[in-house]
């Protein structure tokens, strides 16, 4: 019996995923730490020619806002994500229409010429947004459009699949709501960067957009301090699972080679106890055979009567 079932292996590679999110999250943290805090947009130009990684607070701000279009109310955005499944029943095996059920048709984000925007009028454009690792949004609408044309329905209902519509989620990054955007501090030409406001030096127009050598891009309502909490939380939670998975694997590992050793001892016990019992059977089936022919002469035996017979 091999010492690692599936139990024992399950938890070994819990613990080593974890223990890997864990060392991700903490480099993240580190690489959060690393930033430069820029309360000002002022402070950005002392930072000409230098790209490195520094976290901004504004409000989200664009010339010319997207719409959602699921929302109910005219809700302008600086990001949309729209999320769309297909909604449709089969038909079982009775004849009957199924339960609805939904598949993923397709996912579209839509990203405006945006910027943080401060109180003071400096602008800094993001760009690249949709590269971002995490982005905050929050839910704009989820509705259901009807089927599509009637002759698809009918050759669905033949086919055994009844069309029940598409749905529809929409999350938007709204304009003017308080951010924080950790990235990297870049440099473009101003004559290329059509935004009002935009902070300059030299001609070169200050960006922030993500980093070049993998490091964090994000976009979030969090404040820097509450991101890298985060980050450090979400390392210790995932470090003490993987020390419980890994002890527990440990433990279902011990669990199994006690069983094993246990079930090895009573086999080698067992085989003795039917070696010494297949000893005895078979002396006492030589005695048996050999007694008679040598203790007992032919009158002897007739008569009923036992000599014994001593050789020399």
């Amino acid at each position: 019996m091999l010492p690692l079932d599936w139990g024992s292996f399950a938890s070994f590679l819990s613990s080593g995923v974890l223990y890997v999110i864990s060392k991700a999250s903490h480099q993240r943290a580190l690489q959060l730490e690393s930033a430069k805090q820029v309360n000002s947009l002022s402070e950005l130009r002392p930072l000409h020619g230098q790209p490195q990684l520094i976290a901004v607070q504004g409000n989200a701000w664009a010339e010319e806002p997207l719409r959602a279009t699921t929302s109910p109310q005219e809700l302008n955005a600086v990001i949309v994500k729209l999320e769309e499944f297909k909604r449709f029943r089969n038909k079982t095996a009775e004849g009957a229409w199924g339960d609805i059920r939904e598949q993923p048709h397709s996912f579209v984000t839509r990203v405006a010429n945006w910027a943080l925007d401060t109180s003071m009028g400096e602008r800094l454009p993001v760009v690249q947004a949709e590269k971002a690792d995490s982005i905050s949004v929050q839910p704009a609408g989820d509705i259901i459009r009807p089927p599509g044309p009637l002759y698809k329905s009918v050759v669905g209902v033949f086919s055994g699949r009844l069309d029940e519509g598409l749905r529809q989620i929409e999350k938007v990054l709204p304009l003017g709501a308080g951010l924080t955007v950790v990235g990297e501090l870049s440099q473009v030409p101003s004559y290329g960067m059509q935004m009002k406001g935009a902070v300059s030096v030299n001609g070169m127009a200050f960006v922030i957009g993500p980093c070049r050598n993998g490091g964090p891009f994000v976009i979030s309502f969090s404040t820097l301090p509450e991101l890298i909490a985060e980050a450090r939380g979400l390392s210790s939670v995932c470090r003490t699972a993987a020390i419980g998975c890994g002890v527990l694997g440990a433990g279902l590992v011990t669990i199994r080679i006690i069983k094993s050793l246990r079930a090895f001892r009573h086999r080698r016990r067992l085989r003795k106890q039917i070696e010494r019992e297949r000893l005895r059977r078979e002396q006492q089936i030589t005695e048996q055979e050999a007694g008679p022919a040598v203790n007992r002469c032919p009158l002897c035996r007739k008569g009923g009567r036992c000599i014994r017979i001593y050789t020399a």
